[in-house]
């Protein structure tokens, strides 16, 4: 059998490429001595109808895509025969779409299984969520990437992401869930909102493969199984056969006289398609780096350079780095920063520079940053950060305001396509964000709030953020938030319940309190990394920033504006020392009025003593 790698979708004359495949391949029939039935037809009238009798043919058996999924049930001792087809036609599906498009989330807590599925790790591409606390994240990953999907991208002349893909530049990634429904999901997981994803799943980019032991509706009684099972076409292997009489087209029999027809498994060297796909993704990698519009190198694990991304190839867009005091956290603050400024212009990359340390000291050797447009230094109270947050918040509604009116979709289709005109990437740069939550709720409230709006929605205008703090304690960070950053990069910390507030998965919050200093933890959706940061020596900083705004365009740099105390702050001081002022005006006016007042009264007493020299006279009472 053959198989191609590659698989374009037409509509008329064109070519649709990043379509998902409207059918997926499961196997092949084979068609021995059959007799072929042509008919022609126009206007619904008969033309012509002949019959050709076919000594032998394989055809591929394809089933709908527009079904959403199907359904997996093996019977006893045929677990890995299961587990092989299953594998087979997904490995296809990678294979038939450009290399990264597509994403494979297994649910699986026992015994791992798809071994040659397990190896596309190294592309980034498979997620596996083993235990319930995974499981738990990954699917409200998912579900909250459906809901952004409907609401922000699907319309009435764009109703799958597969449409949206055929009329952007910029790709969705599609995913394929596959659910071991001995695992997943549980009682916790209720039925309405089981409902509510596989409803939109699939128009939103997530085909389903449900598998599960025939026994799996005798054993379990939860009502969201038997409904996911009823719900998705079933596909019933044996020892004998393999069953697909529910998910294929049967009109197609109807072609055939004098039928004989087998169903064949898929089968191919895996480990040479794997190998393959393999050398496609380190090919397109190369290649395909500059999709990332930051892409820097800030340490070492072995040999190997390790980077800080954002951008469509990383599908990183927002981070959070946390270490605790002299670990290495404001060296790698410093790492990025200058490197940014090295690596690209300000027409490329702009920088807000938020400084919460007493004193502002750490980013005081910006002030000559050729990409800062704003430095705020030896910040106290929130105000300052909730500004320009609304800020990023107002410039994604007048950026949104511009794509509609050029009929763009994102920054990157905008620059590509308007390359005098091009929109910088803004980047928002907060150290010891703490401090956002020390406030009143309210004020903690909004922080969050403006926090989500930009990690969920900003990506497609070119807003993002990196927030830095060496205490967790007391920071409240919304939940929907952390799961919104798409990197989480942590120093050594005191304890895994902070690393727990950053980090969902166990691999990466378990070792954060083992850390030498200056290795970190760095943890993206495709992958945790343990590496040591490269160092950048701060005293040689502002001499390396100067030397580049010798040598770049005037149009090309910025002088930041520098704010190093914030206007609210000084009123507020300034109201203080009024209140305090009036304060001691109040009590210097009650005492001169009670000196008076006890003036008047003595002078009072004197002139009445002249007059009566007994109207003092006190009498003494013991007596």
């Amino acid at each position: 059998m053959t198989i191609g790698l590659n698989i374009l979708y037409k509509r008329g004359d064109k070519v649709l490429k990043n379509y998902f495949p409207q059918g997926i391949c499961v196997g092949q029939l084979n068609i021995n001595g059959s007799t072929i039935k042509h008919t022609y037809q126009k206007k619904g009238y008969v033309l012509k109808e002949f019959e050709s009798y076919i000594q032998s043919k394989e055809i591929p058996c394809m089933i709908k895509s527009k079904d959403r999924g199907f359904c997996v049930l093996y019977g006893e001792n045929v677990k890995d025969k299961a587990d092989s087809f299953i594998e087979s036609i997904v490995l296809l599906l990678v294979g038939a779409l450009p290399m990264g498009i597509l994403h494979i989330n297994l649910f699986n807590f026992g015994k791992k299984r798809f071994l040659y599925l397990d190896a596309l790790r190294q592309a980034n591409i498979m997620h596996n969520a083993y235990t319930v606390k995974l499981a738990s994240k990954r699917f409200e990953e998912l579900e909250e990437l459906v809901q952004e999907r409907q609401y922000d991208y699907l319309t009435y002349d764009i109703p799958t992401i597969s449409d949206y893909n055929v009329k952007n530049d910029s790709s969705e990634n599609y995913h394929i869930l596959l659910l071991n429904l001995e695992d997943f999901p549980d009682e916790y997981l209720s039925q309405k909102r089981l409902q509510n994803f596989f409803d939109t799943a699939y128009e939103s980019g997530v085909y389903t493969i449900l598998f599960a032991p025939n026994s799996i509706t005798k054993e379990k009684e939860l009502k969201s199984i038997k409904m996911l099972i009823e719900r998705f076409k079933q596909i019933k292997i044996d020892q004998n056969f393999i069953d697909i009489s529910q998910v294929f087209d049967t009109n197609l029999l109807k072609l055939y006289t004098d039928i004989s027809l087998d169903f064949e498994v898929l089968d191919f060297d895996k480990k040479s398609f794997v190998e393959e796909l393999l050398k496609k993704y380190k090919n397109k990698e190369d290649e395909d780096i500059e999709q990332n519009f930051l892409h820097i190198p800030i340490g070492k694990k072995g040999k190997d350079a390790v980077y800080f991304d954002f951008g469509v190839r990383s599908g990183v867009y927002s981070a959070f780095i946390a270490g605790m005091s002299g670990t290495g956290k404001s060296n790698l603050l410093n790492l990025i920063i200058t490197q940014i400024a090295q690596q690209y212009t300000a027409k490329e990359i702009e920088l807000v520079l938020m400084d919460y340390n007493e004193g502002g000291l750490e980013f005081a050797k910006y002030k000559n940053h050729p990409n800062c447009k704003k430095l705020f230094l030896n910040l106290r109270d929130q105000q300052p950060a909730l500004d320009i947050l609304k800020e990023f918040v107002d410039e994604m509604a007048s950026r949104a305001e511009l794509f509609n009116k050029m009929e763009v979709s994102s920054i990157e289709q905008y620059n590509k396509n308007y390359p005098q005109e091009i929109i910088s990437y803004k980047i928002l740069i907060i150290d010891e964000v703490q401090d956002m939550f020390s406030g009143e709720w309210k004020e903690q409230e909004t922080f969050n709030s403006l926090l989500k709006q930009i990690a969920k929605k900003g990506r497609k205008y070119g807003l993002h953020f990196i927030l830095a703090t060496q205490s967790l304690d007391g920071i409240n960070i919304d939940k929907s938030v952390i799961g919104q950053i798409g990197a989480s990069i942590s120093f050594r910390l005191r304890s895994e319940m902070d690393g727990m507030k950053i980090f969902g998965d166990k691999e990466a919050y378990s070792k954060v309190t083992k850390l030498q200093k200056y290795h970190f933890v760095y943890h993206t959706l495709t992958q945790t990394t343990v590496a040591k940061a490269d160092f950048i020596n701060p005293e040689k900083i502002s001499d390396i920033l100067e030397e580049i705004r010798d040598i770049r365009k005037p149009d090309e740099m910025l002088t930041p504006i520098v704010i190093s105390r914030y206007q609210s702050e000084v009123k507020n001081e300034e109201a203080q020392e009024n209140t305090q002022n009036i304060q001691i005006e109040e009590n210097n006016a009650k005492n001169k009025d009670k000196y008076k007042a006890e003036k008047d009264l003595l002078e009072l007493a004197l002139k009445a003593k002249q007059k009566d020299p007994n109207a003092f006279v006190v009498e003494d009472e013991s007596e």
